[in-house]
């Protein structure tokens, strides 16, 4: 028999899911509560196995780009999420993002360009042997000239440029960065609790539950 695994959302419902006020205040929080058979078994999801953590790991840790539901009708459209602005040069084979500013990581540390640098780093390592790779095969470079700009180099244009920067989380380079990346498929990374996205990680017991807060940050 398939054990069940339970993943809890430790968040204020809003209105329209339970939440609102009283006469009296706020109402209570209420847990969200979501069955799945099967377990996570990372929080990076450069090194996962599992279709289930990469859609968790995108509670964890925010992409420069959000892909649209329009994918039916043209080559996807992307949102900027980690990204305030953007613009590609006149031959389509540069693109310069601007962060937002004030982006922190769920410890405090500023969340900067740099993050994204050793990102790209880290899928396109042969150490790390990401699955999704090939998605950054036609980026040439990745440059950070300071703290809030990224430069994007591809060896030609094409129309899934955006897709295959905002293809993975971007994840935070002082406290990944602390370990090889020929070592990151040993590595426990459920230890390194360090994240940039709506959840954190509060408690994991493996194939029992996983439960989530909300970022503070």
């Amino acid at each position: 028999m398939k054990r069940v695994l339970f993943i809890v959302l430790a968040c204020i419902w809003l209105a329209g899911c339970g939440g609102g006020k009283t006469a009296s205040g706020p109402k209570p929080s209420r847990p969200l509560l979501i069955g799945e058979i099967g377990d996570m078994d990372t929080t990076n999801e450069f090194i996962s196995q599992s279709a289930f953590t990469a859609e968790l790991a995108k509670q964890f840790y925010l992409p420069l780009f959000k892909e649209q539901p329009d994918f039916q009708e043209h080559p996807p459209t992307f949102q900027p999420e980690l990204v305030e602005k953007y613009e590609f040069s006149a031959d389509g084979k540069t693109l310069t993002c601007s962060l937002r500013k004030g982006l922190l990581w769920s410890d405090g540390q500023p969340l900067t360009a740099r993050d994204a640098v050793f990102t790209h780093k880290a899928a396109t390592s042969e150490g790390v042997a990401w699955s999704g790779a090939d998605a950054k095969q036609f980026i040439t470079s990745v440059e950070a000239p300071d703290d809030l700009t990224l430069i994007y180099k591809f060896s030609r244009k094409y129309p899934y440029q955006l897709m295959d920067v905002a293809e993975g989380g971007v994840l935070p380079e002082h406290a990944f960065g602390k370990v090889p990346f020929d070592q990151w498929a040993k590595h426990d990374f459920t230890q390194d609790r360090v994240f940039s996205g709506p959840f954190v990680l509060k408690e994991w017991r493996r194939q029992e539950s996983i439960l989530l807060e909300p970022n503070p940050g």
